[in-house]
């Protein structure tokens, strides 16, 4: 019988999430290569693992959810959601009573329907 003690879970999961990061990190150079070019691996990382917490503080916890929460924190840069800018953001991240994916799936409606339209102020 197999048997995994917790340290070789706890072991699993912190590769798990480094390769989460990691990933994250290519991704994000190759979607946003303008908006990373000036960002030195350690402070890449660092603007990754807060996004990651950003994200959970606003019960986004699926990774897909996550990556496209940290999609918007590089294109909009690390007050998304917090600057007048972005209020829009905030406004439906603030909304308790929808799951992290409809906060994120709202976040892409508003910037495809609403932002791409050229009216950012409907909906607020």
């Amino acid at each position: 019988m197999l048997v995994i003690r917790k340290e070789q879970m706890d072991a699993l999961r912190r590769d798990a999430l480094e390769k989460y990061y990691c990933d994250m990190e290519t991704h994000l150079r190759l979607k946003f290569a303008m908006e990373t070019s000036g960002l030195v691996p350690e402070a890449m990382r660092s603007a990754i693992v807060d996004g990651v917490r950003r994200a959970e503080d606003h019960d986004i916890t699926d990774k897909n959810d996550i990556r496209r929460f940290l999609e918007y924190l590089t294109e909009y840069g690390e007050n998304f959601g917090r600057s007048h800018e972005t209020a829009w953001a905030g406004a439906v991240l603030a909304q308790d009573y929808l799951t992290g994916t409809e906060k994120v799936d709202e976040l892409d409606r508003y910037e495809l329907f609403v932002l791409a339209a050229g009216h950012p102020n409907v909906g607020m």
